[in-house]
């Protein structure tokens, strides 16, 4: 019974201070009504990308191997995340977009720089969408503005990337360069190599020269055999003169030394099968040495061009899915909503006024 006592004493306070109520709603409904009008009107324009994989940047996935997956995984999506958010962006958004101006900010005022950093972190959100791409969102009272500062926003970031990733390949460059040189550098000082040794040990062509020995050495032995067979039989004819016997026999001895100075192995001399033969083998080490470095400097050769094409050809670090378009749909303030909320709380308040005005009234009326 108290508690319905109570409340319909508080709903005849209410009724009896209704019109202060419903004058405290108006006035303030009035007041809010102006004070959303006077503000200025927001349009969002927002574009969203996926990053690239970084393995588009690496040639020897693309003309190798293959690229596995096109599009980024969270690392990439974290590089570009922190990328959009850095200051060169904010900075080249700034300067190209002349935000000092648009934004009515003394550039040579103090902490101009700071001040114009935190107006734009205010009105441009970065955030990674629920299906892994990111969003750039811009807030301008201009919706062309808007647009255009998320769009070079999103081609900025690009950029960054793109120069790093070519940064990266400039420097793989470099090194490639570097070796090759070193390369070349050595097959040059190898191919001298051989060109002294050539010289040294006679050799031009080593197959032929060996074939000519090969024939000679036979070609000497066969003679000798013959000389031999002949100062033997010779030898038992007693009417022949000891003279002639004597100047054969000096002949095979002659024939002896021919063999015995093709089949040396002295290599002061250029032109015995000794000689040949190590000489042959020294040049023929030397020469796969050369091979297989010739091979290599092809190798980084081939790798080089393509580098060379990846820094030439701007691939794209990004994948637009949708770019930011003028809106024609102010984002906020919402005016209806700050009437009512202003409205409603003012009302709450009168209510919460009254009653403790009311009360205020019958303790005082009560103690007197």
């Amino acid at each position: 019974m108290d508690d319905q006592n109570s409340f319909v004493g508080l709903i005849k306070v209410l009724w009896k201070w209704k019109a202060y109520i419903i004058l405290a709603c108006v006035i303030v409904g009035i007041i809010s009504i102006i004070a959303s009008l006077s503000l200025d009107n927001y349009y969002r324009a927002s574009t969203i990308f996926y990053p690239a994989s970084q393995e588009n940047f690496k040639p020897e996935k693309v003309f190798g191997e293959g690229v596995d997956y096109f599009y980024g995984g969270r690392d990439d999506l974290d590089r570009m995340l922190t990328v959009a958010q850095s200051s060169e962006v904010k900075d080249y958004l700034i300067e190209s977009m002349n935000l000092y101006e648009h934004y009515e900010i003394d550039p040579d005022g103090p902490l101009a720089v700071l001040k114009i950093r935190k107006k734009l972190a205010g009105l441009m959100t970065i955030s990674k969408t629920k299906y892994g791409a990111v969003e750039i969102a811009v807030e301008d009272t201009d919706p062309e503005v808007a647009s255009q500062i998320a769009n070079a926003a999103r081609s900025k970031t690009d950029e960054i990337i793109q120069r790093v990733y070519k940064a990266q390949l400039l420097n793989t460059m470099k090194t490639i360069k570097q070796d090759l040189s070193t390369k070349e550098a050595l097959v040059r000082g190898l191919e001298d190599s051989v060109q002294f040794l050539r010289t040294k040990y006679g050799i031009y062509d080593a197959a032929g020269q060996a074939e000519v020995l090969s024939t000679l050495v036979l070609e000497a032995k066969s003679k000798l055999a013959r000389e031999k067979a002949r100062v033997t039989d010779l030898e038992k004819n007693t009417t022949l003169s000891r003279d002639t016997i004597r100047i054969l026999q000096a002949g095979v001895r002659g024939l002896e030394k021919e063999i015995e100075s093709l089949t040396s192995s002295d290599e002061s001399s250029s032109f015995n099968l000794g000689s040949l033969n190590s000489g042959r083998e020294k040049i023929a080490s030397i020469t796969q040495r050369i091979g297989i470095e010739s091979t290599q400097i092809s190798y980084q050769k081939l790798k080089l061009a393509q580098y060379q094409v990846f820094t030439d050809y701007e691939a794209k670090a990004t994948f637009t899915v949708e770019e930011a378009t003028v809106p024609y749909q102010k984002s906020r303030p919402r005016r209806s909503l700050m009437v009512m909320g202003s409205v409603l709380a003012a009302f709450l308040f009168s209510i919460v006024a009254v009653i403790i005005f009311d009360r205020v009234r019958t303790i005082k009326w009560e103690a007197a």
